[in-house]
């Protein structure tokens, strides 16, 4: 019914497409003279003289001997694109680019694309693509880029984000009179190029650097009408000459600007020009989304908050340390989205920040999360709030507090749709927290005792018996305690029967999980990480039945996994990293039902596979850390059923045991990381199942199969 289809395999949000397997075979049989797809070396001679569009894998255009070498016979081809191969390769980011030959031997390109080669600079012959109309150069390490591109008279499309080393743009970038999209988002602009403003097609221009001295002054972008989309204006501390501005600008009276970030570098501003300067710039009703970032002012201007801006759904405002108060934000009738940070002259939040007073409209009628970050002077927060009237804030879903060390008092009395609260525990004895009917989250840090959190979690339904805290838990579903202090030694599962989630990290001083029979019947994922004392679980084992998801990373002194950990029926994923004094499997051995499995190598040994039976394994990580082994996979260490096999972090490895790989016969993708002694690779032993090989952190390797350093080319 659709031409593409939502992917949900690398992402669960709605960002990744794809194309059913049958409309792909119809089109690879209708256009497979005129599109190529190279995803190996080898795969050269699938050209033809038809072909007018390549797709071709980043390894193989970094350093594949035969694509640089070959004698083309598809002299006409319109597209170059280098693609992400689906079979996992990724020693791409090591090696500079090698292909400038192919420029000149393709002369009709109309679409080049060399996103992700971790190439350093581009040849001059880019201006002999005379027909070129989209250029991507994302990702990258260039510095400048050569002035050839200038003579690119052709291009519509210059994609250069992501590219943080990329300084200048060429001087005479106002002779690409057909650019419509000049897409620099994460560069590190010094200025941009004067003239700028004679790009009269311009349509996005997601980054624009005011010029100090020689570079484009604000002004320019007076001249560019047809502006839309995204637009961030760096370096505002440039900006001279405020009267002619403010004469010519109309700088952003640009309906179709949806986004728009306004930023300040400099660390010393003369505070009244900034005032000016922003008011200035005042932005189209239009707009949805507005950034304001370093700004050096002590007040803001009077159109930050004006209600007539009714499609700001988003605003971020950061870096503002010398602004006493907030602007008044709370009378914008669809902001949903709202970021304070770093405000350091801030002490109240009080009446300014919800606007007029006499408006009949609530304050925040359609907020639905605020964060306030670094605030280090806050010290009350009053909600011009009764439990009669929660309209303010009542649509508020996610809070969060963060370093702000000097506030107490109350926080906003009544949040009837909060369902996740992140905040420094060291506040929840200064707080008073209100009624927090819906909580199903809570992220918390610095906790110094849990008995805060636990009076904490009282406060928030005063309604529920003060003797049953079970009554009053109910709600929470999932829980995260990070950084907590030495009095954080133990924790009870019994206090949070409805708990889901579960993660303890960076806990220096906690040492056990306790629990009742029968008191986790509801706990789907588990994670305790980096807790040096941490030392032991439950005396009966884990009673969790719907347990699907179990992870333990850095416990040092952890002996011992739970007991009885057959009775996990439902667990999928078991990971157990940097957990050195863990040397036996429990009694019993794994349930049945894992399929994912992370382990070290000396845990690995104790796993006896012809006593103990896992049908449903297929994803597999080993960790090597200080082994000396210098061959790996020992035969017969590894079950037969495994699809993915990952080795990590194995010191001394030097090469792979091609009798334990060969009988890994339902083996599909092997990825090698950090093993740095590793240096030979033999296709023989290798499962003819393998179809992806990714290799990382293996410099040894990496050497030798770099075309520059090397005539073995094979791989």
């Amino acid at each position: 019914m659709s031409f593409f289809q939502v992917n949900t395999k690398y992402s669960t949000t709605n960002s990744y497409f794809g194309m059913h397997d049958l409309i792909v075979d119809l089109a690879r049989a209708v256009f497979g003279k005129y599109c190529c797809l190279l995803e190996h070396n080898e795969d050269t001679d699938k050209f033809e003289k038809k072909t007018r569009h390549l797709g071709c894998a980043t390894e193989v255009l970094c350093y594949g001997d035969k694509i640089s070498t070959y004698d083309f016979k598809a002299t006409r081809l319109r597209t170059l694109l280098s693609i992400r191969s689906r079979f996992g390769v990724s020693l791409v980011h090591q090696f500079n680019f090698s292909v400038h030959d192919l420029m000149p031997k393709f002369k009709c390109l109309k679409v080049l694309s060399f996103r992700g080669c971790g190439i350093t600079d581009l040849a001059d012959s880019i201006g002999d693509l005379k027909y070129l109309r989209y250029l991507d150069l994302s990702g990258n390490k260039i510095v400048i880029l050569p002035e050839s591109v200038t003579i690119l008279y052709n291009l519509q499309t210059l994609k250069l984000e992501n590219c943080y080393l990329l300084e200048t743009l060429p001087k005479d970038m106002h002779h690409l009179i057909n650019l419509r999209h000049l897409i620099i988002s994460n560069a590190s602009l010094v200025e941009m190029p004067s003239q700028i403003s004679k790009l009269t097609k311009l349509q996005m221009l997601t980054t624009f650097v005011v010029g100090k001295d020689s570079g484009a002054k604000i002004e320019e972008l007076a001249k560019l009408p047809s502006l839309r989309g995204e637009l961030s204006i760096k370096k505002l501390e440039n900006v001279a000459n405020i009267t002619k501005a403010l004469d010519q600008v109309n700088v952003l009276d640009k309906k179709q600007l949806e986004k728009l970030s306004l930023v300040w570098n400099a660390n010393v501003v003369d505070p009244k020009h900034g005032e000016s300067v922003l008011e200035m710039l005042s932005p189209n009703t239009t707009l949805k989304q507005i950034e304001i970032l370093g700004y050096p002012g002590t007040k803001f201007p009077n159109w930050i908050g004006d209600d007539s801006f009714n499609n700001i759904v988003y605003i971020k405002l950061s870096g503002s340390r010398h602004c006493s108060n907030l602007p008044p934000l709370g009378q914008l009738p669809s902001l949903k989205i709202l970021h304070i940070l770093s405000f350091d002259s801030v002490t109240t939040v009080g009446a300014e920040f919800y606007g007029n007073s006499s408006a009949k409209k609530k304050p925040f009628s359609s907020l639905e999360i605020l964060i306030f970050v670094n605030m280090s002077a806050w010290k009350q927060w009053h909600s011009m709030q009764t439990e009669d009237d929660a309209a303010t804030y009542r649509k508020l879903k996610t809070l969060g507090i963060y370093n702000c060390p000097k506030l107490t008092g109350e926080l906003p009395h009544f949040l009837p749709s909060l369902t996740k609260i992140e905040i420094d525990a060291d506040k929840l004895c200064a707080l008073n927290i209100p009624r927090l009917p819906c909580v199903t989250e809570m992220r918390i840090t610095n906790l110094e005792n849990v008995e805060s959190l636990y009076e904490a979690i009282k406060a928030m339904n005063p309604s529920s018996s003060t003797g049953s805290l079970l009554t009053t838990l109910t709600p929470l579903q999932s829980l995260t305690l990070s950084r907590c202090g030495s009095s954080f030694r133990s924790f009870h599962m019994d206090l949070f029967p409805t708990l889901r989630t579960l993660s303890i990290n960076n806990c220096d001083y906690f040492e056990a999980l306790s629990m009742s029979d029968g008191q986790c019947q509801e706990l789907t994922f588990l994670s305790i990480s980096c807790c040096r004392s941490f030392v032991s679980f439950p005396n009966r084992g884990l009673i969790a039945p719907k347990l699907r998801e179990f992870y333990i990373f850095l416990c040092p002194k952890l002996k011992w996994l739970p007991e009885k950990m057959t009775s996990l029926s439902s667990l999928k994923s078991l990971t157990i990293e940097n957990c050195s004094l863990i040397k036996t499997i429990p009694e019993g051995g794994l349930p049945i039902s894992l399929s994912t499995l992370g382990i070290n190598y000396h845990q690995l040994l104790r796993m006896k596979w012809n006593g103990q039976t896992l049908p449903n394994l297929r994803d597999v990580t080993v960790e090597g850390y200080k082994e000396d082994l210098e061959s790996f996979p020992e035969e017969g260490l590894l079950p037969a059923t495994i699809t993915t096999l990952r080795i990590c972090s194995f010191p001394k490895l030097r090469g792979l045991d091609k009798n334990g790989l060969s009988q890994l016969t339902s083996l599909q993708q092997l990825h090698i990381r950090w093993c740095h002694e590793l240096q030979t690779l033999s296709e023989e032993g290798f499962p003819t199942s393998l179809s992806s090989l990714s290799i990382t952190g293996c410099p040894l390797l990496e050497k030798i199969y770099d075309p520059k350093e090397s005539e073995n080319k094979e791989y």
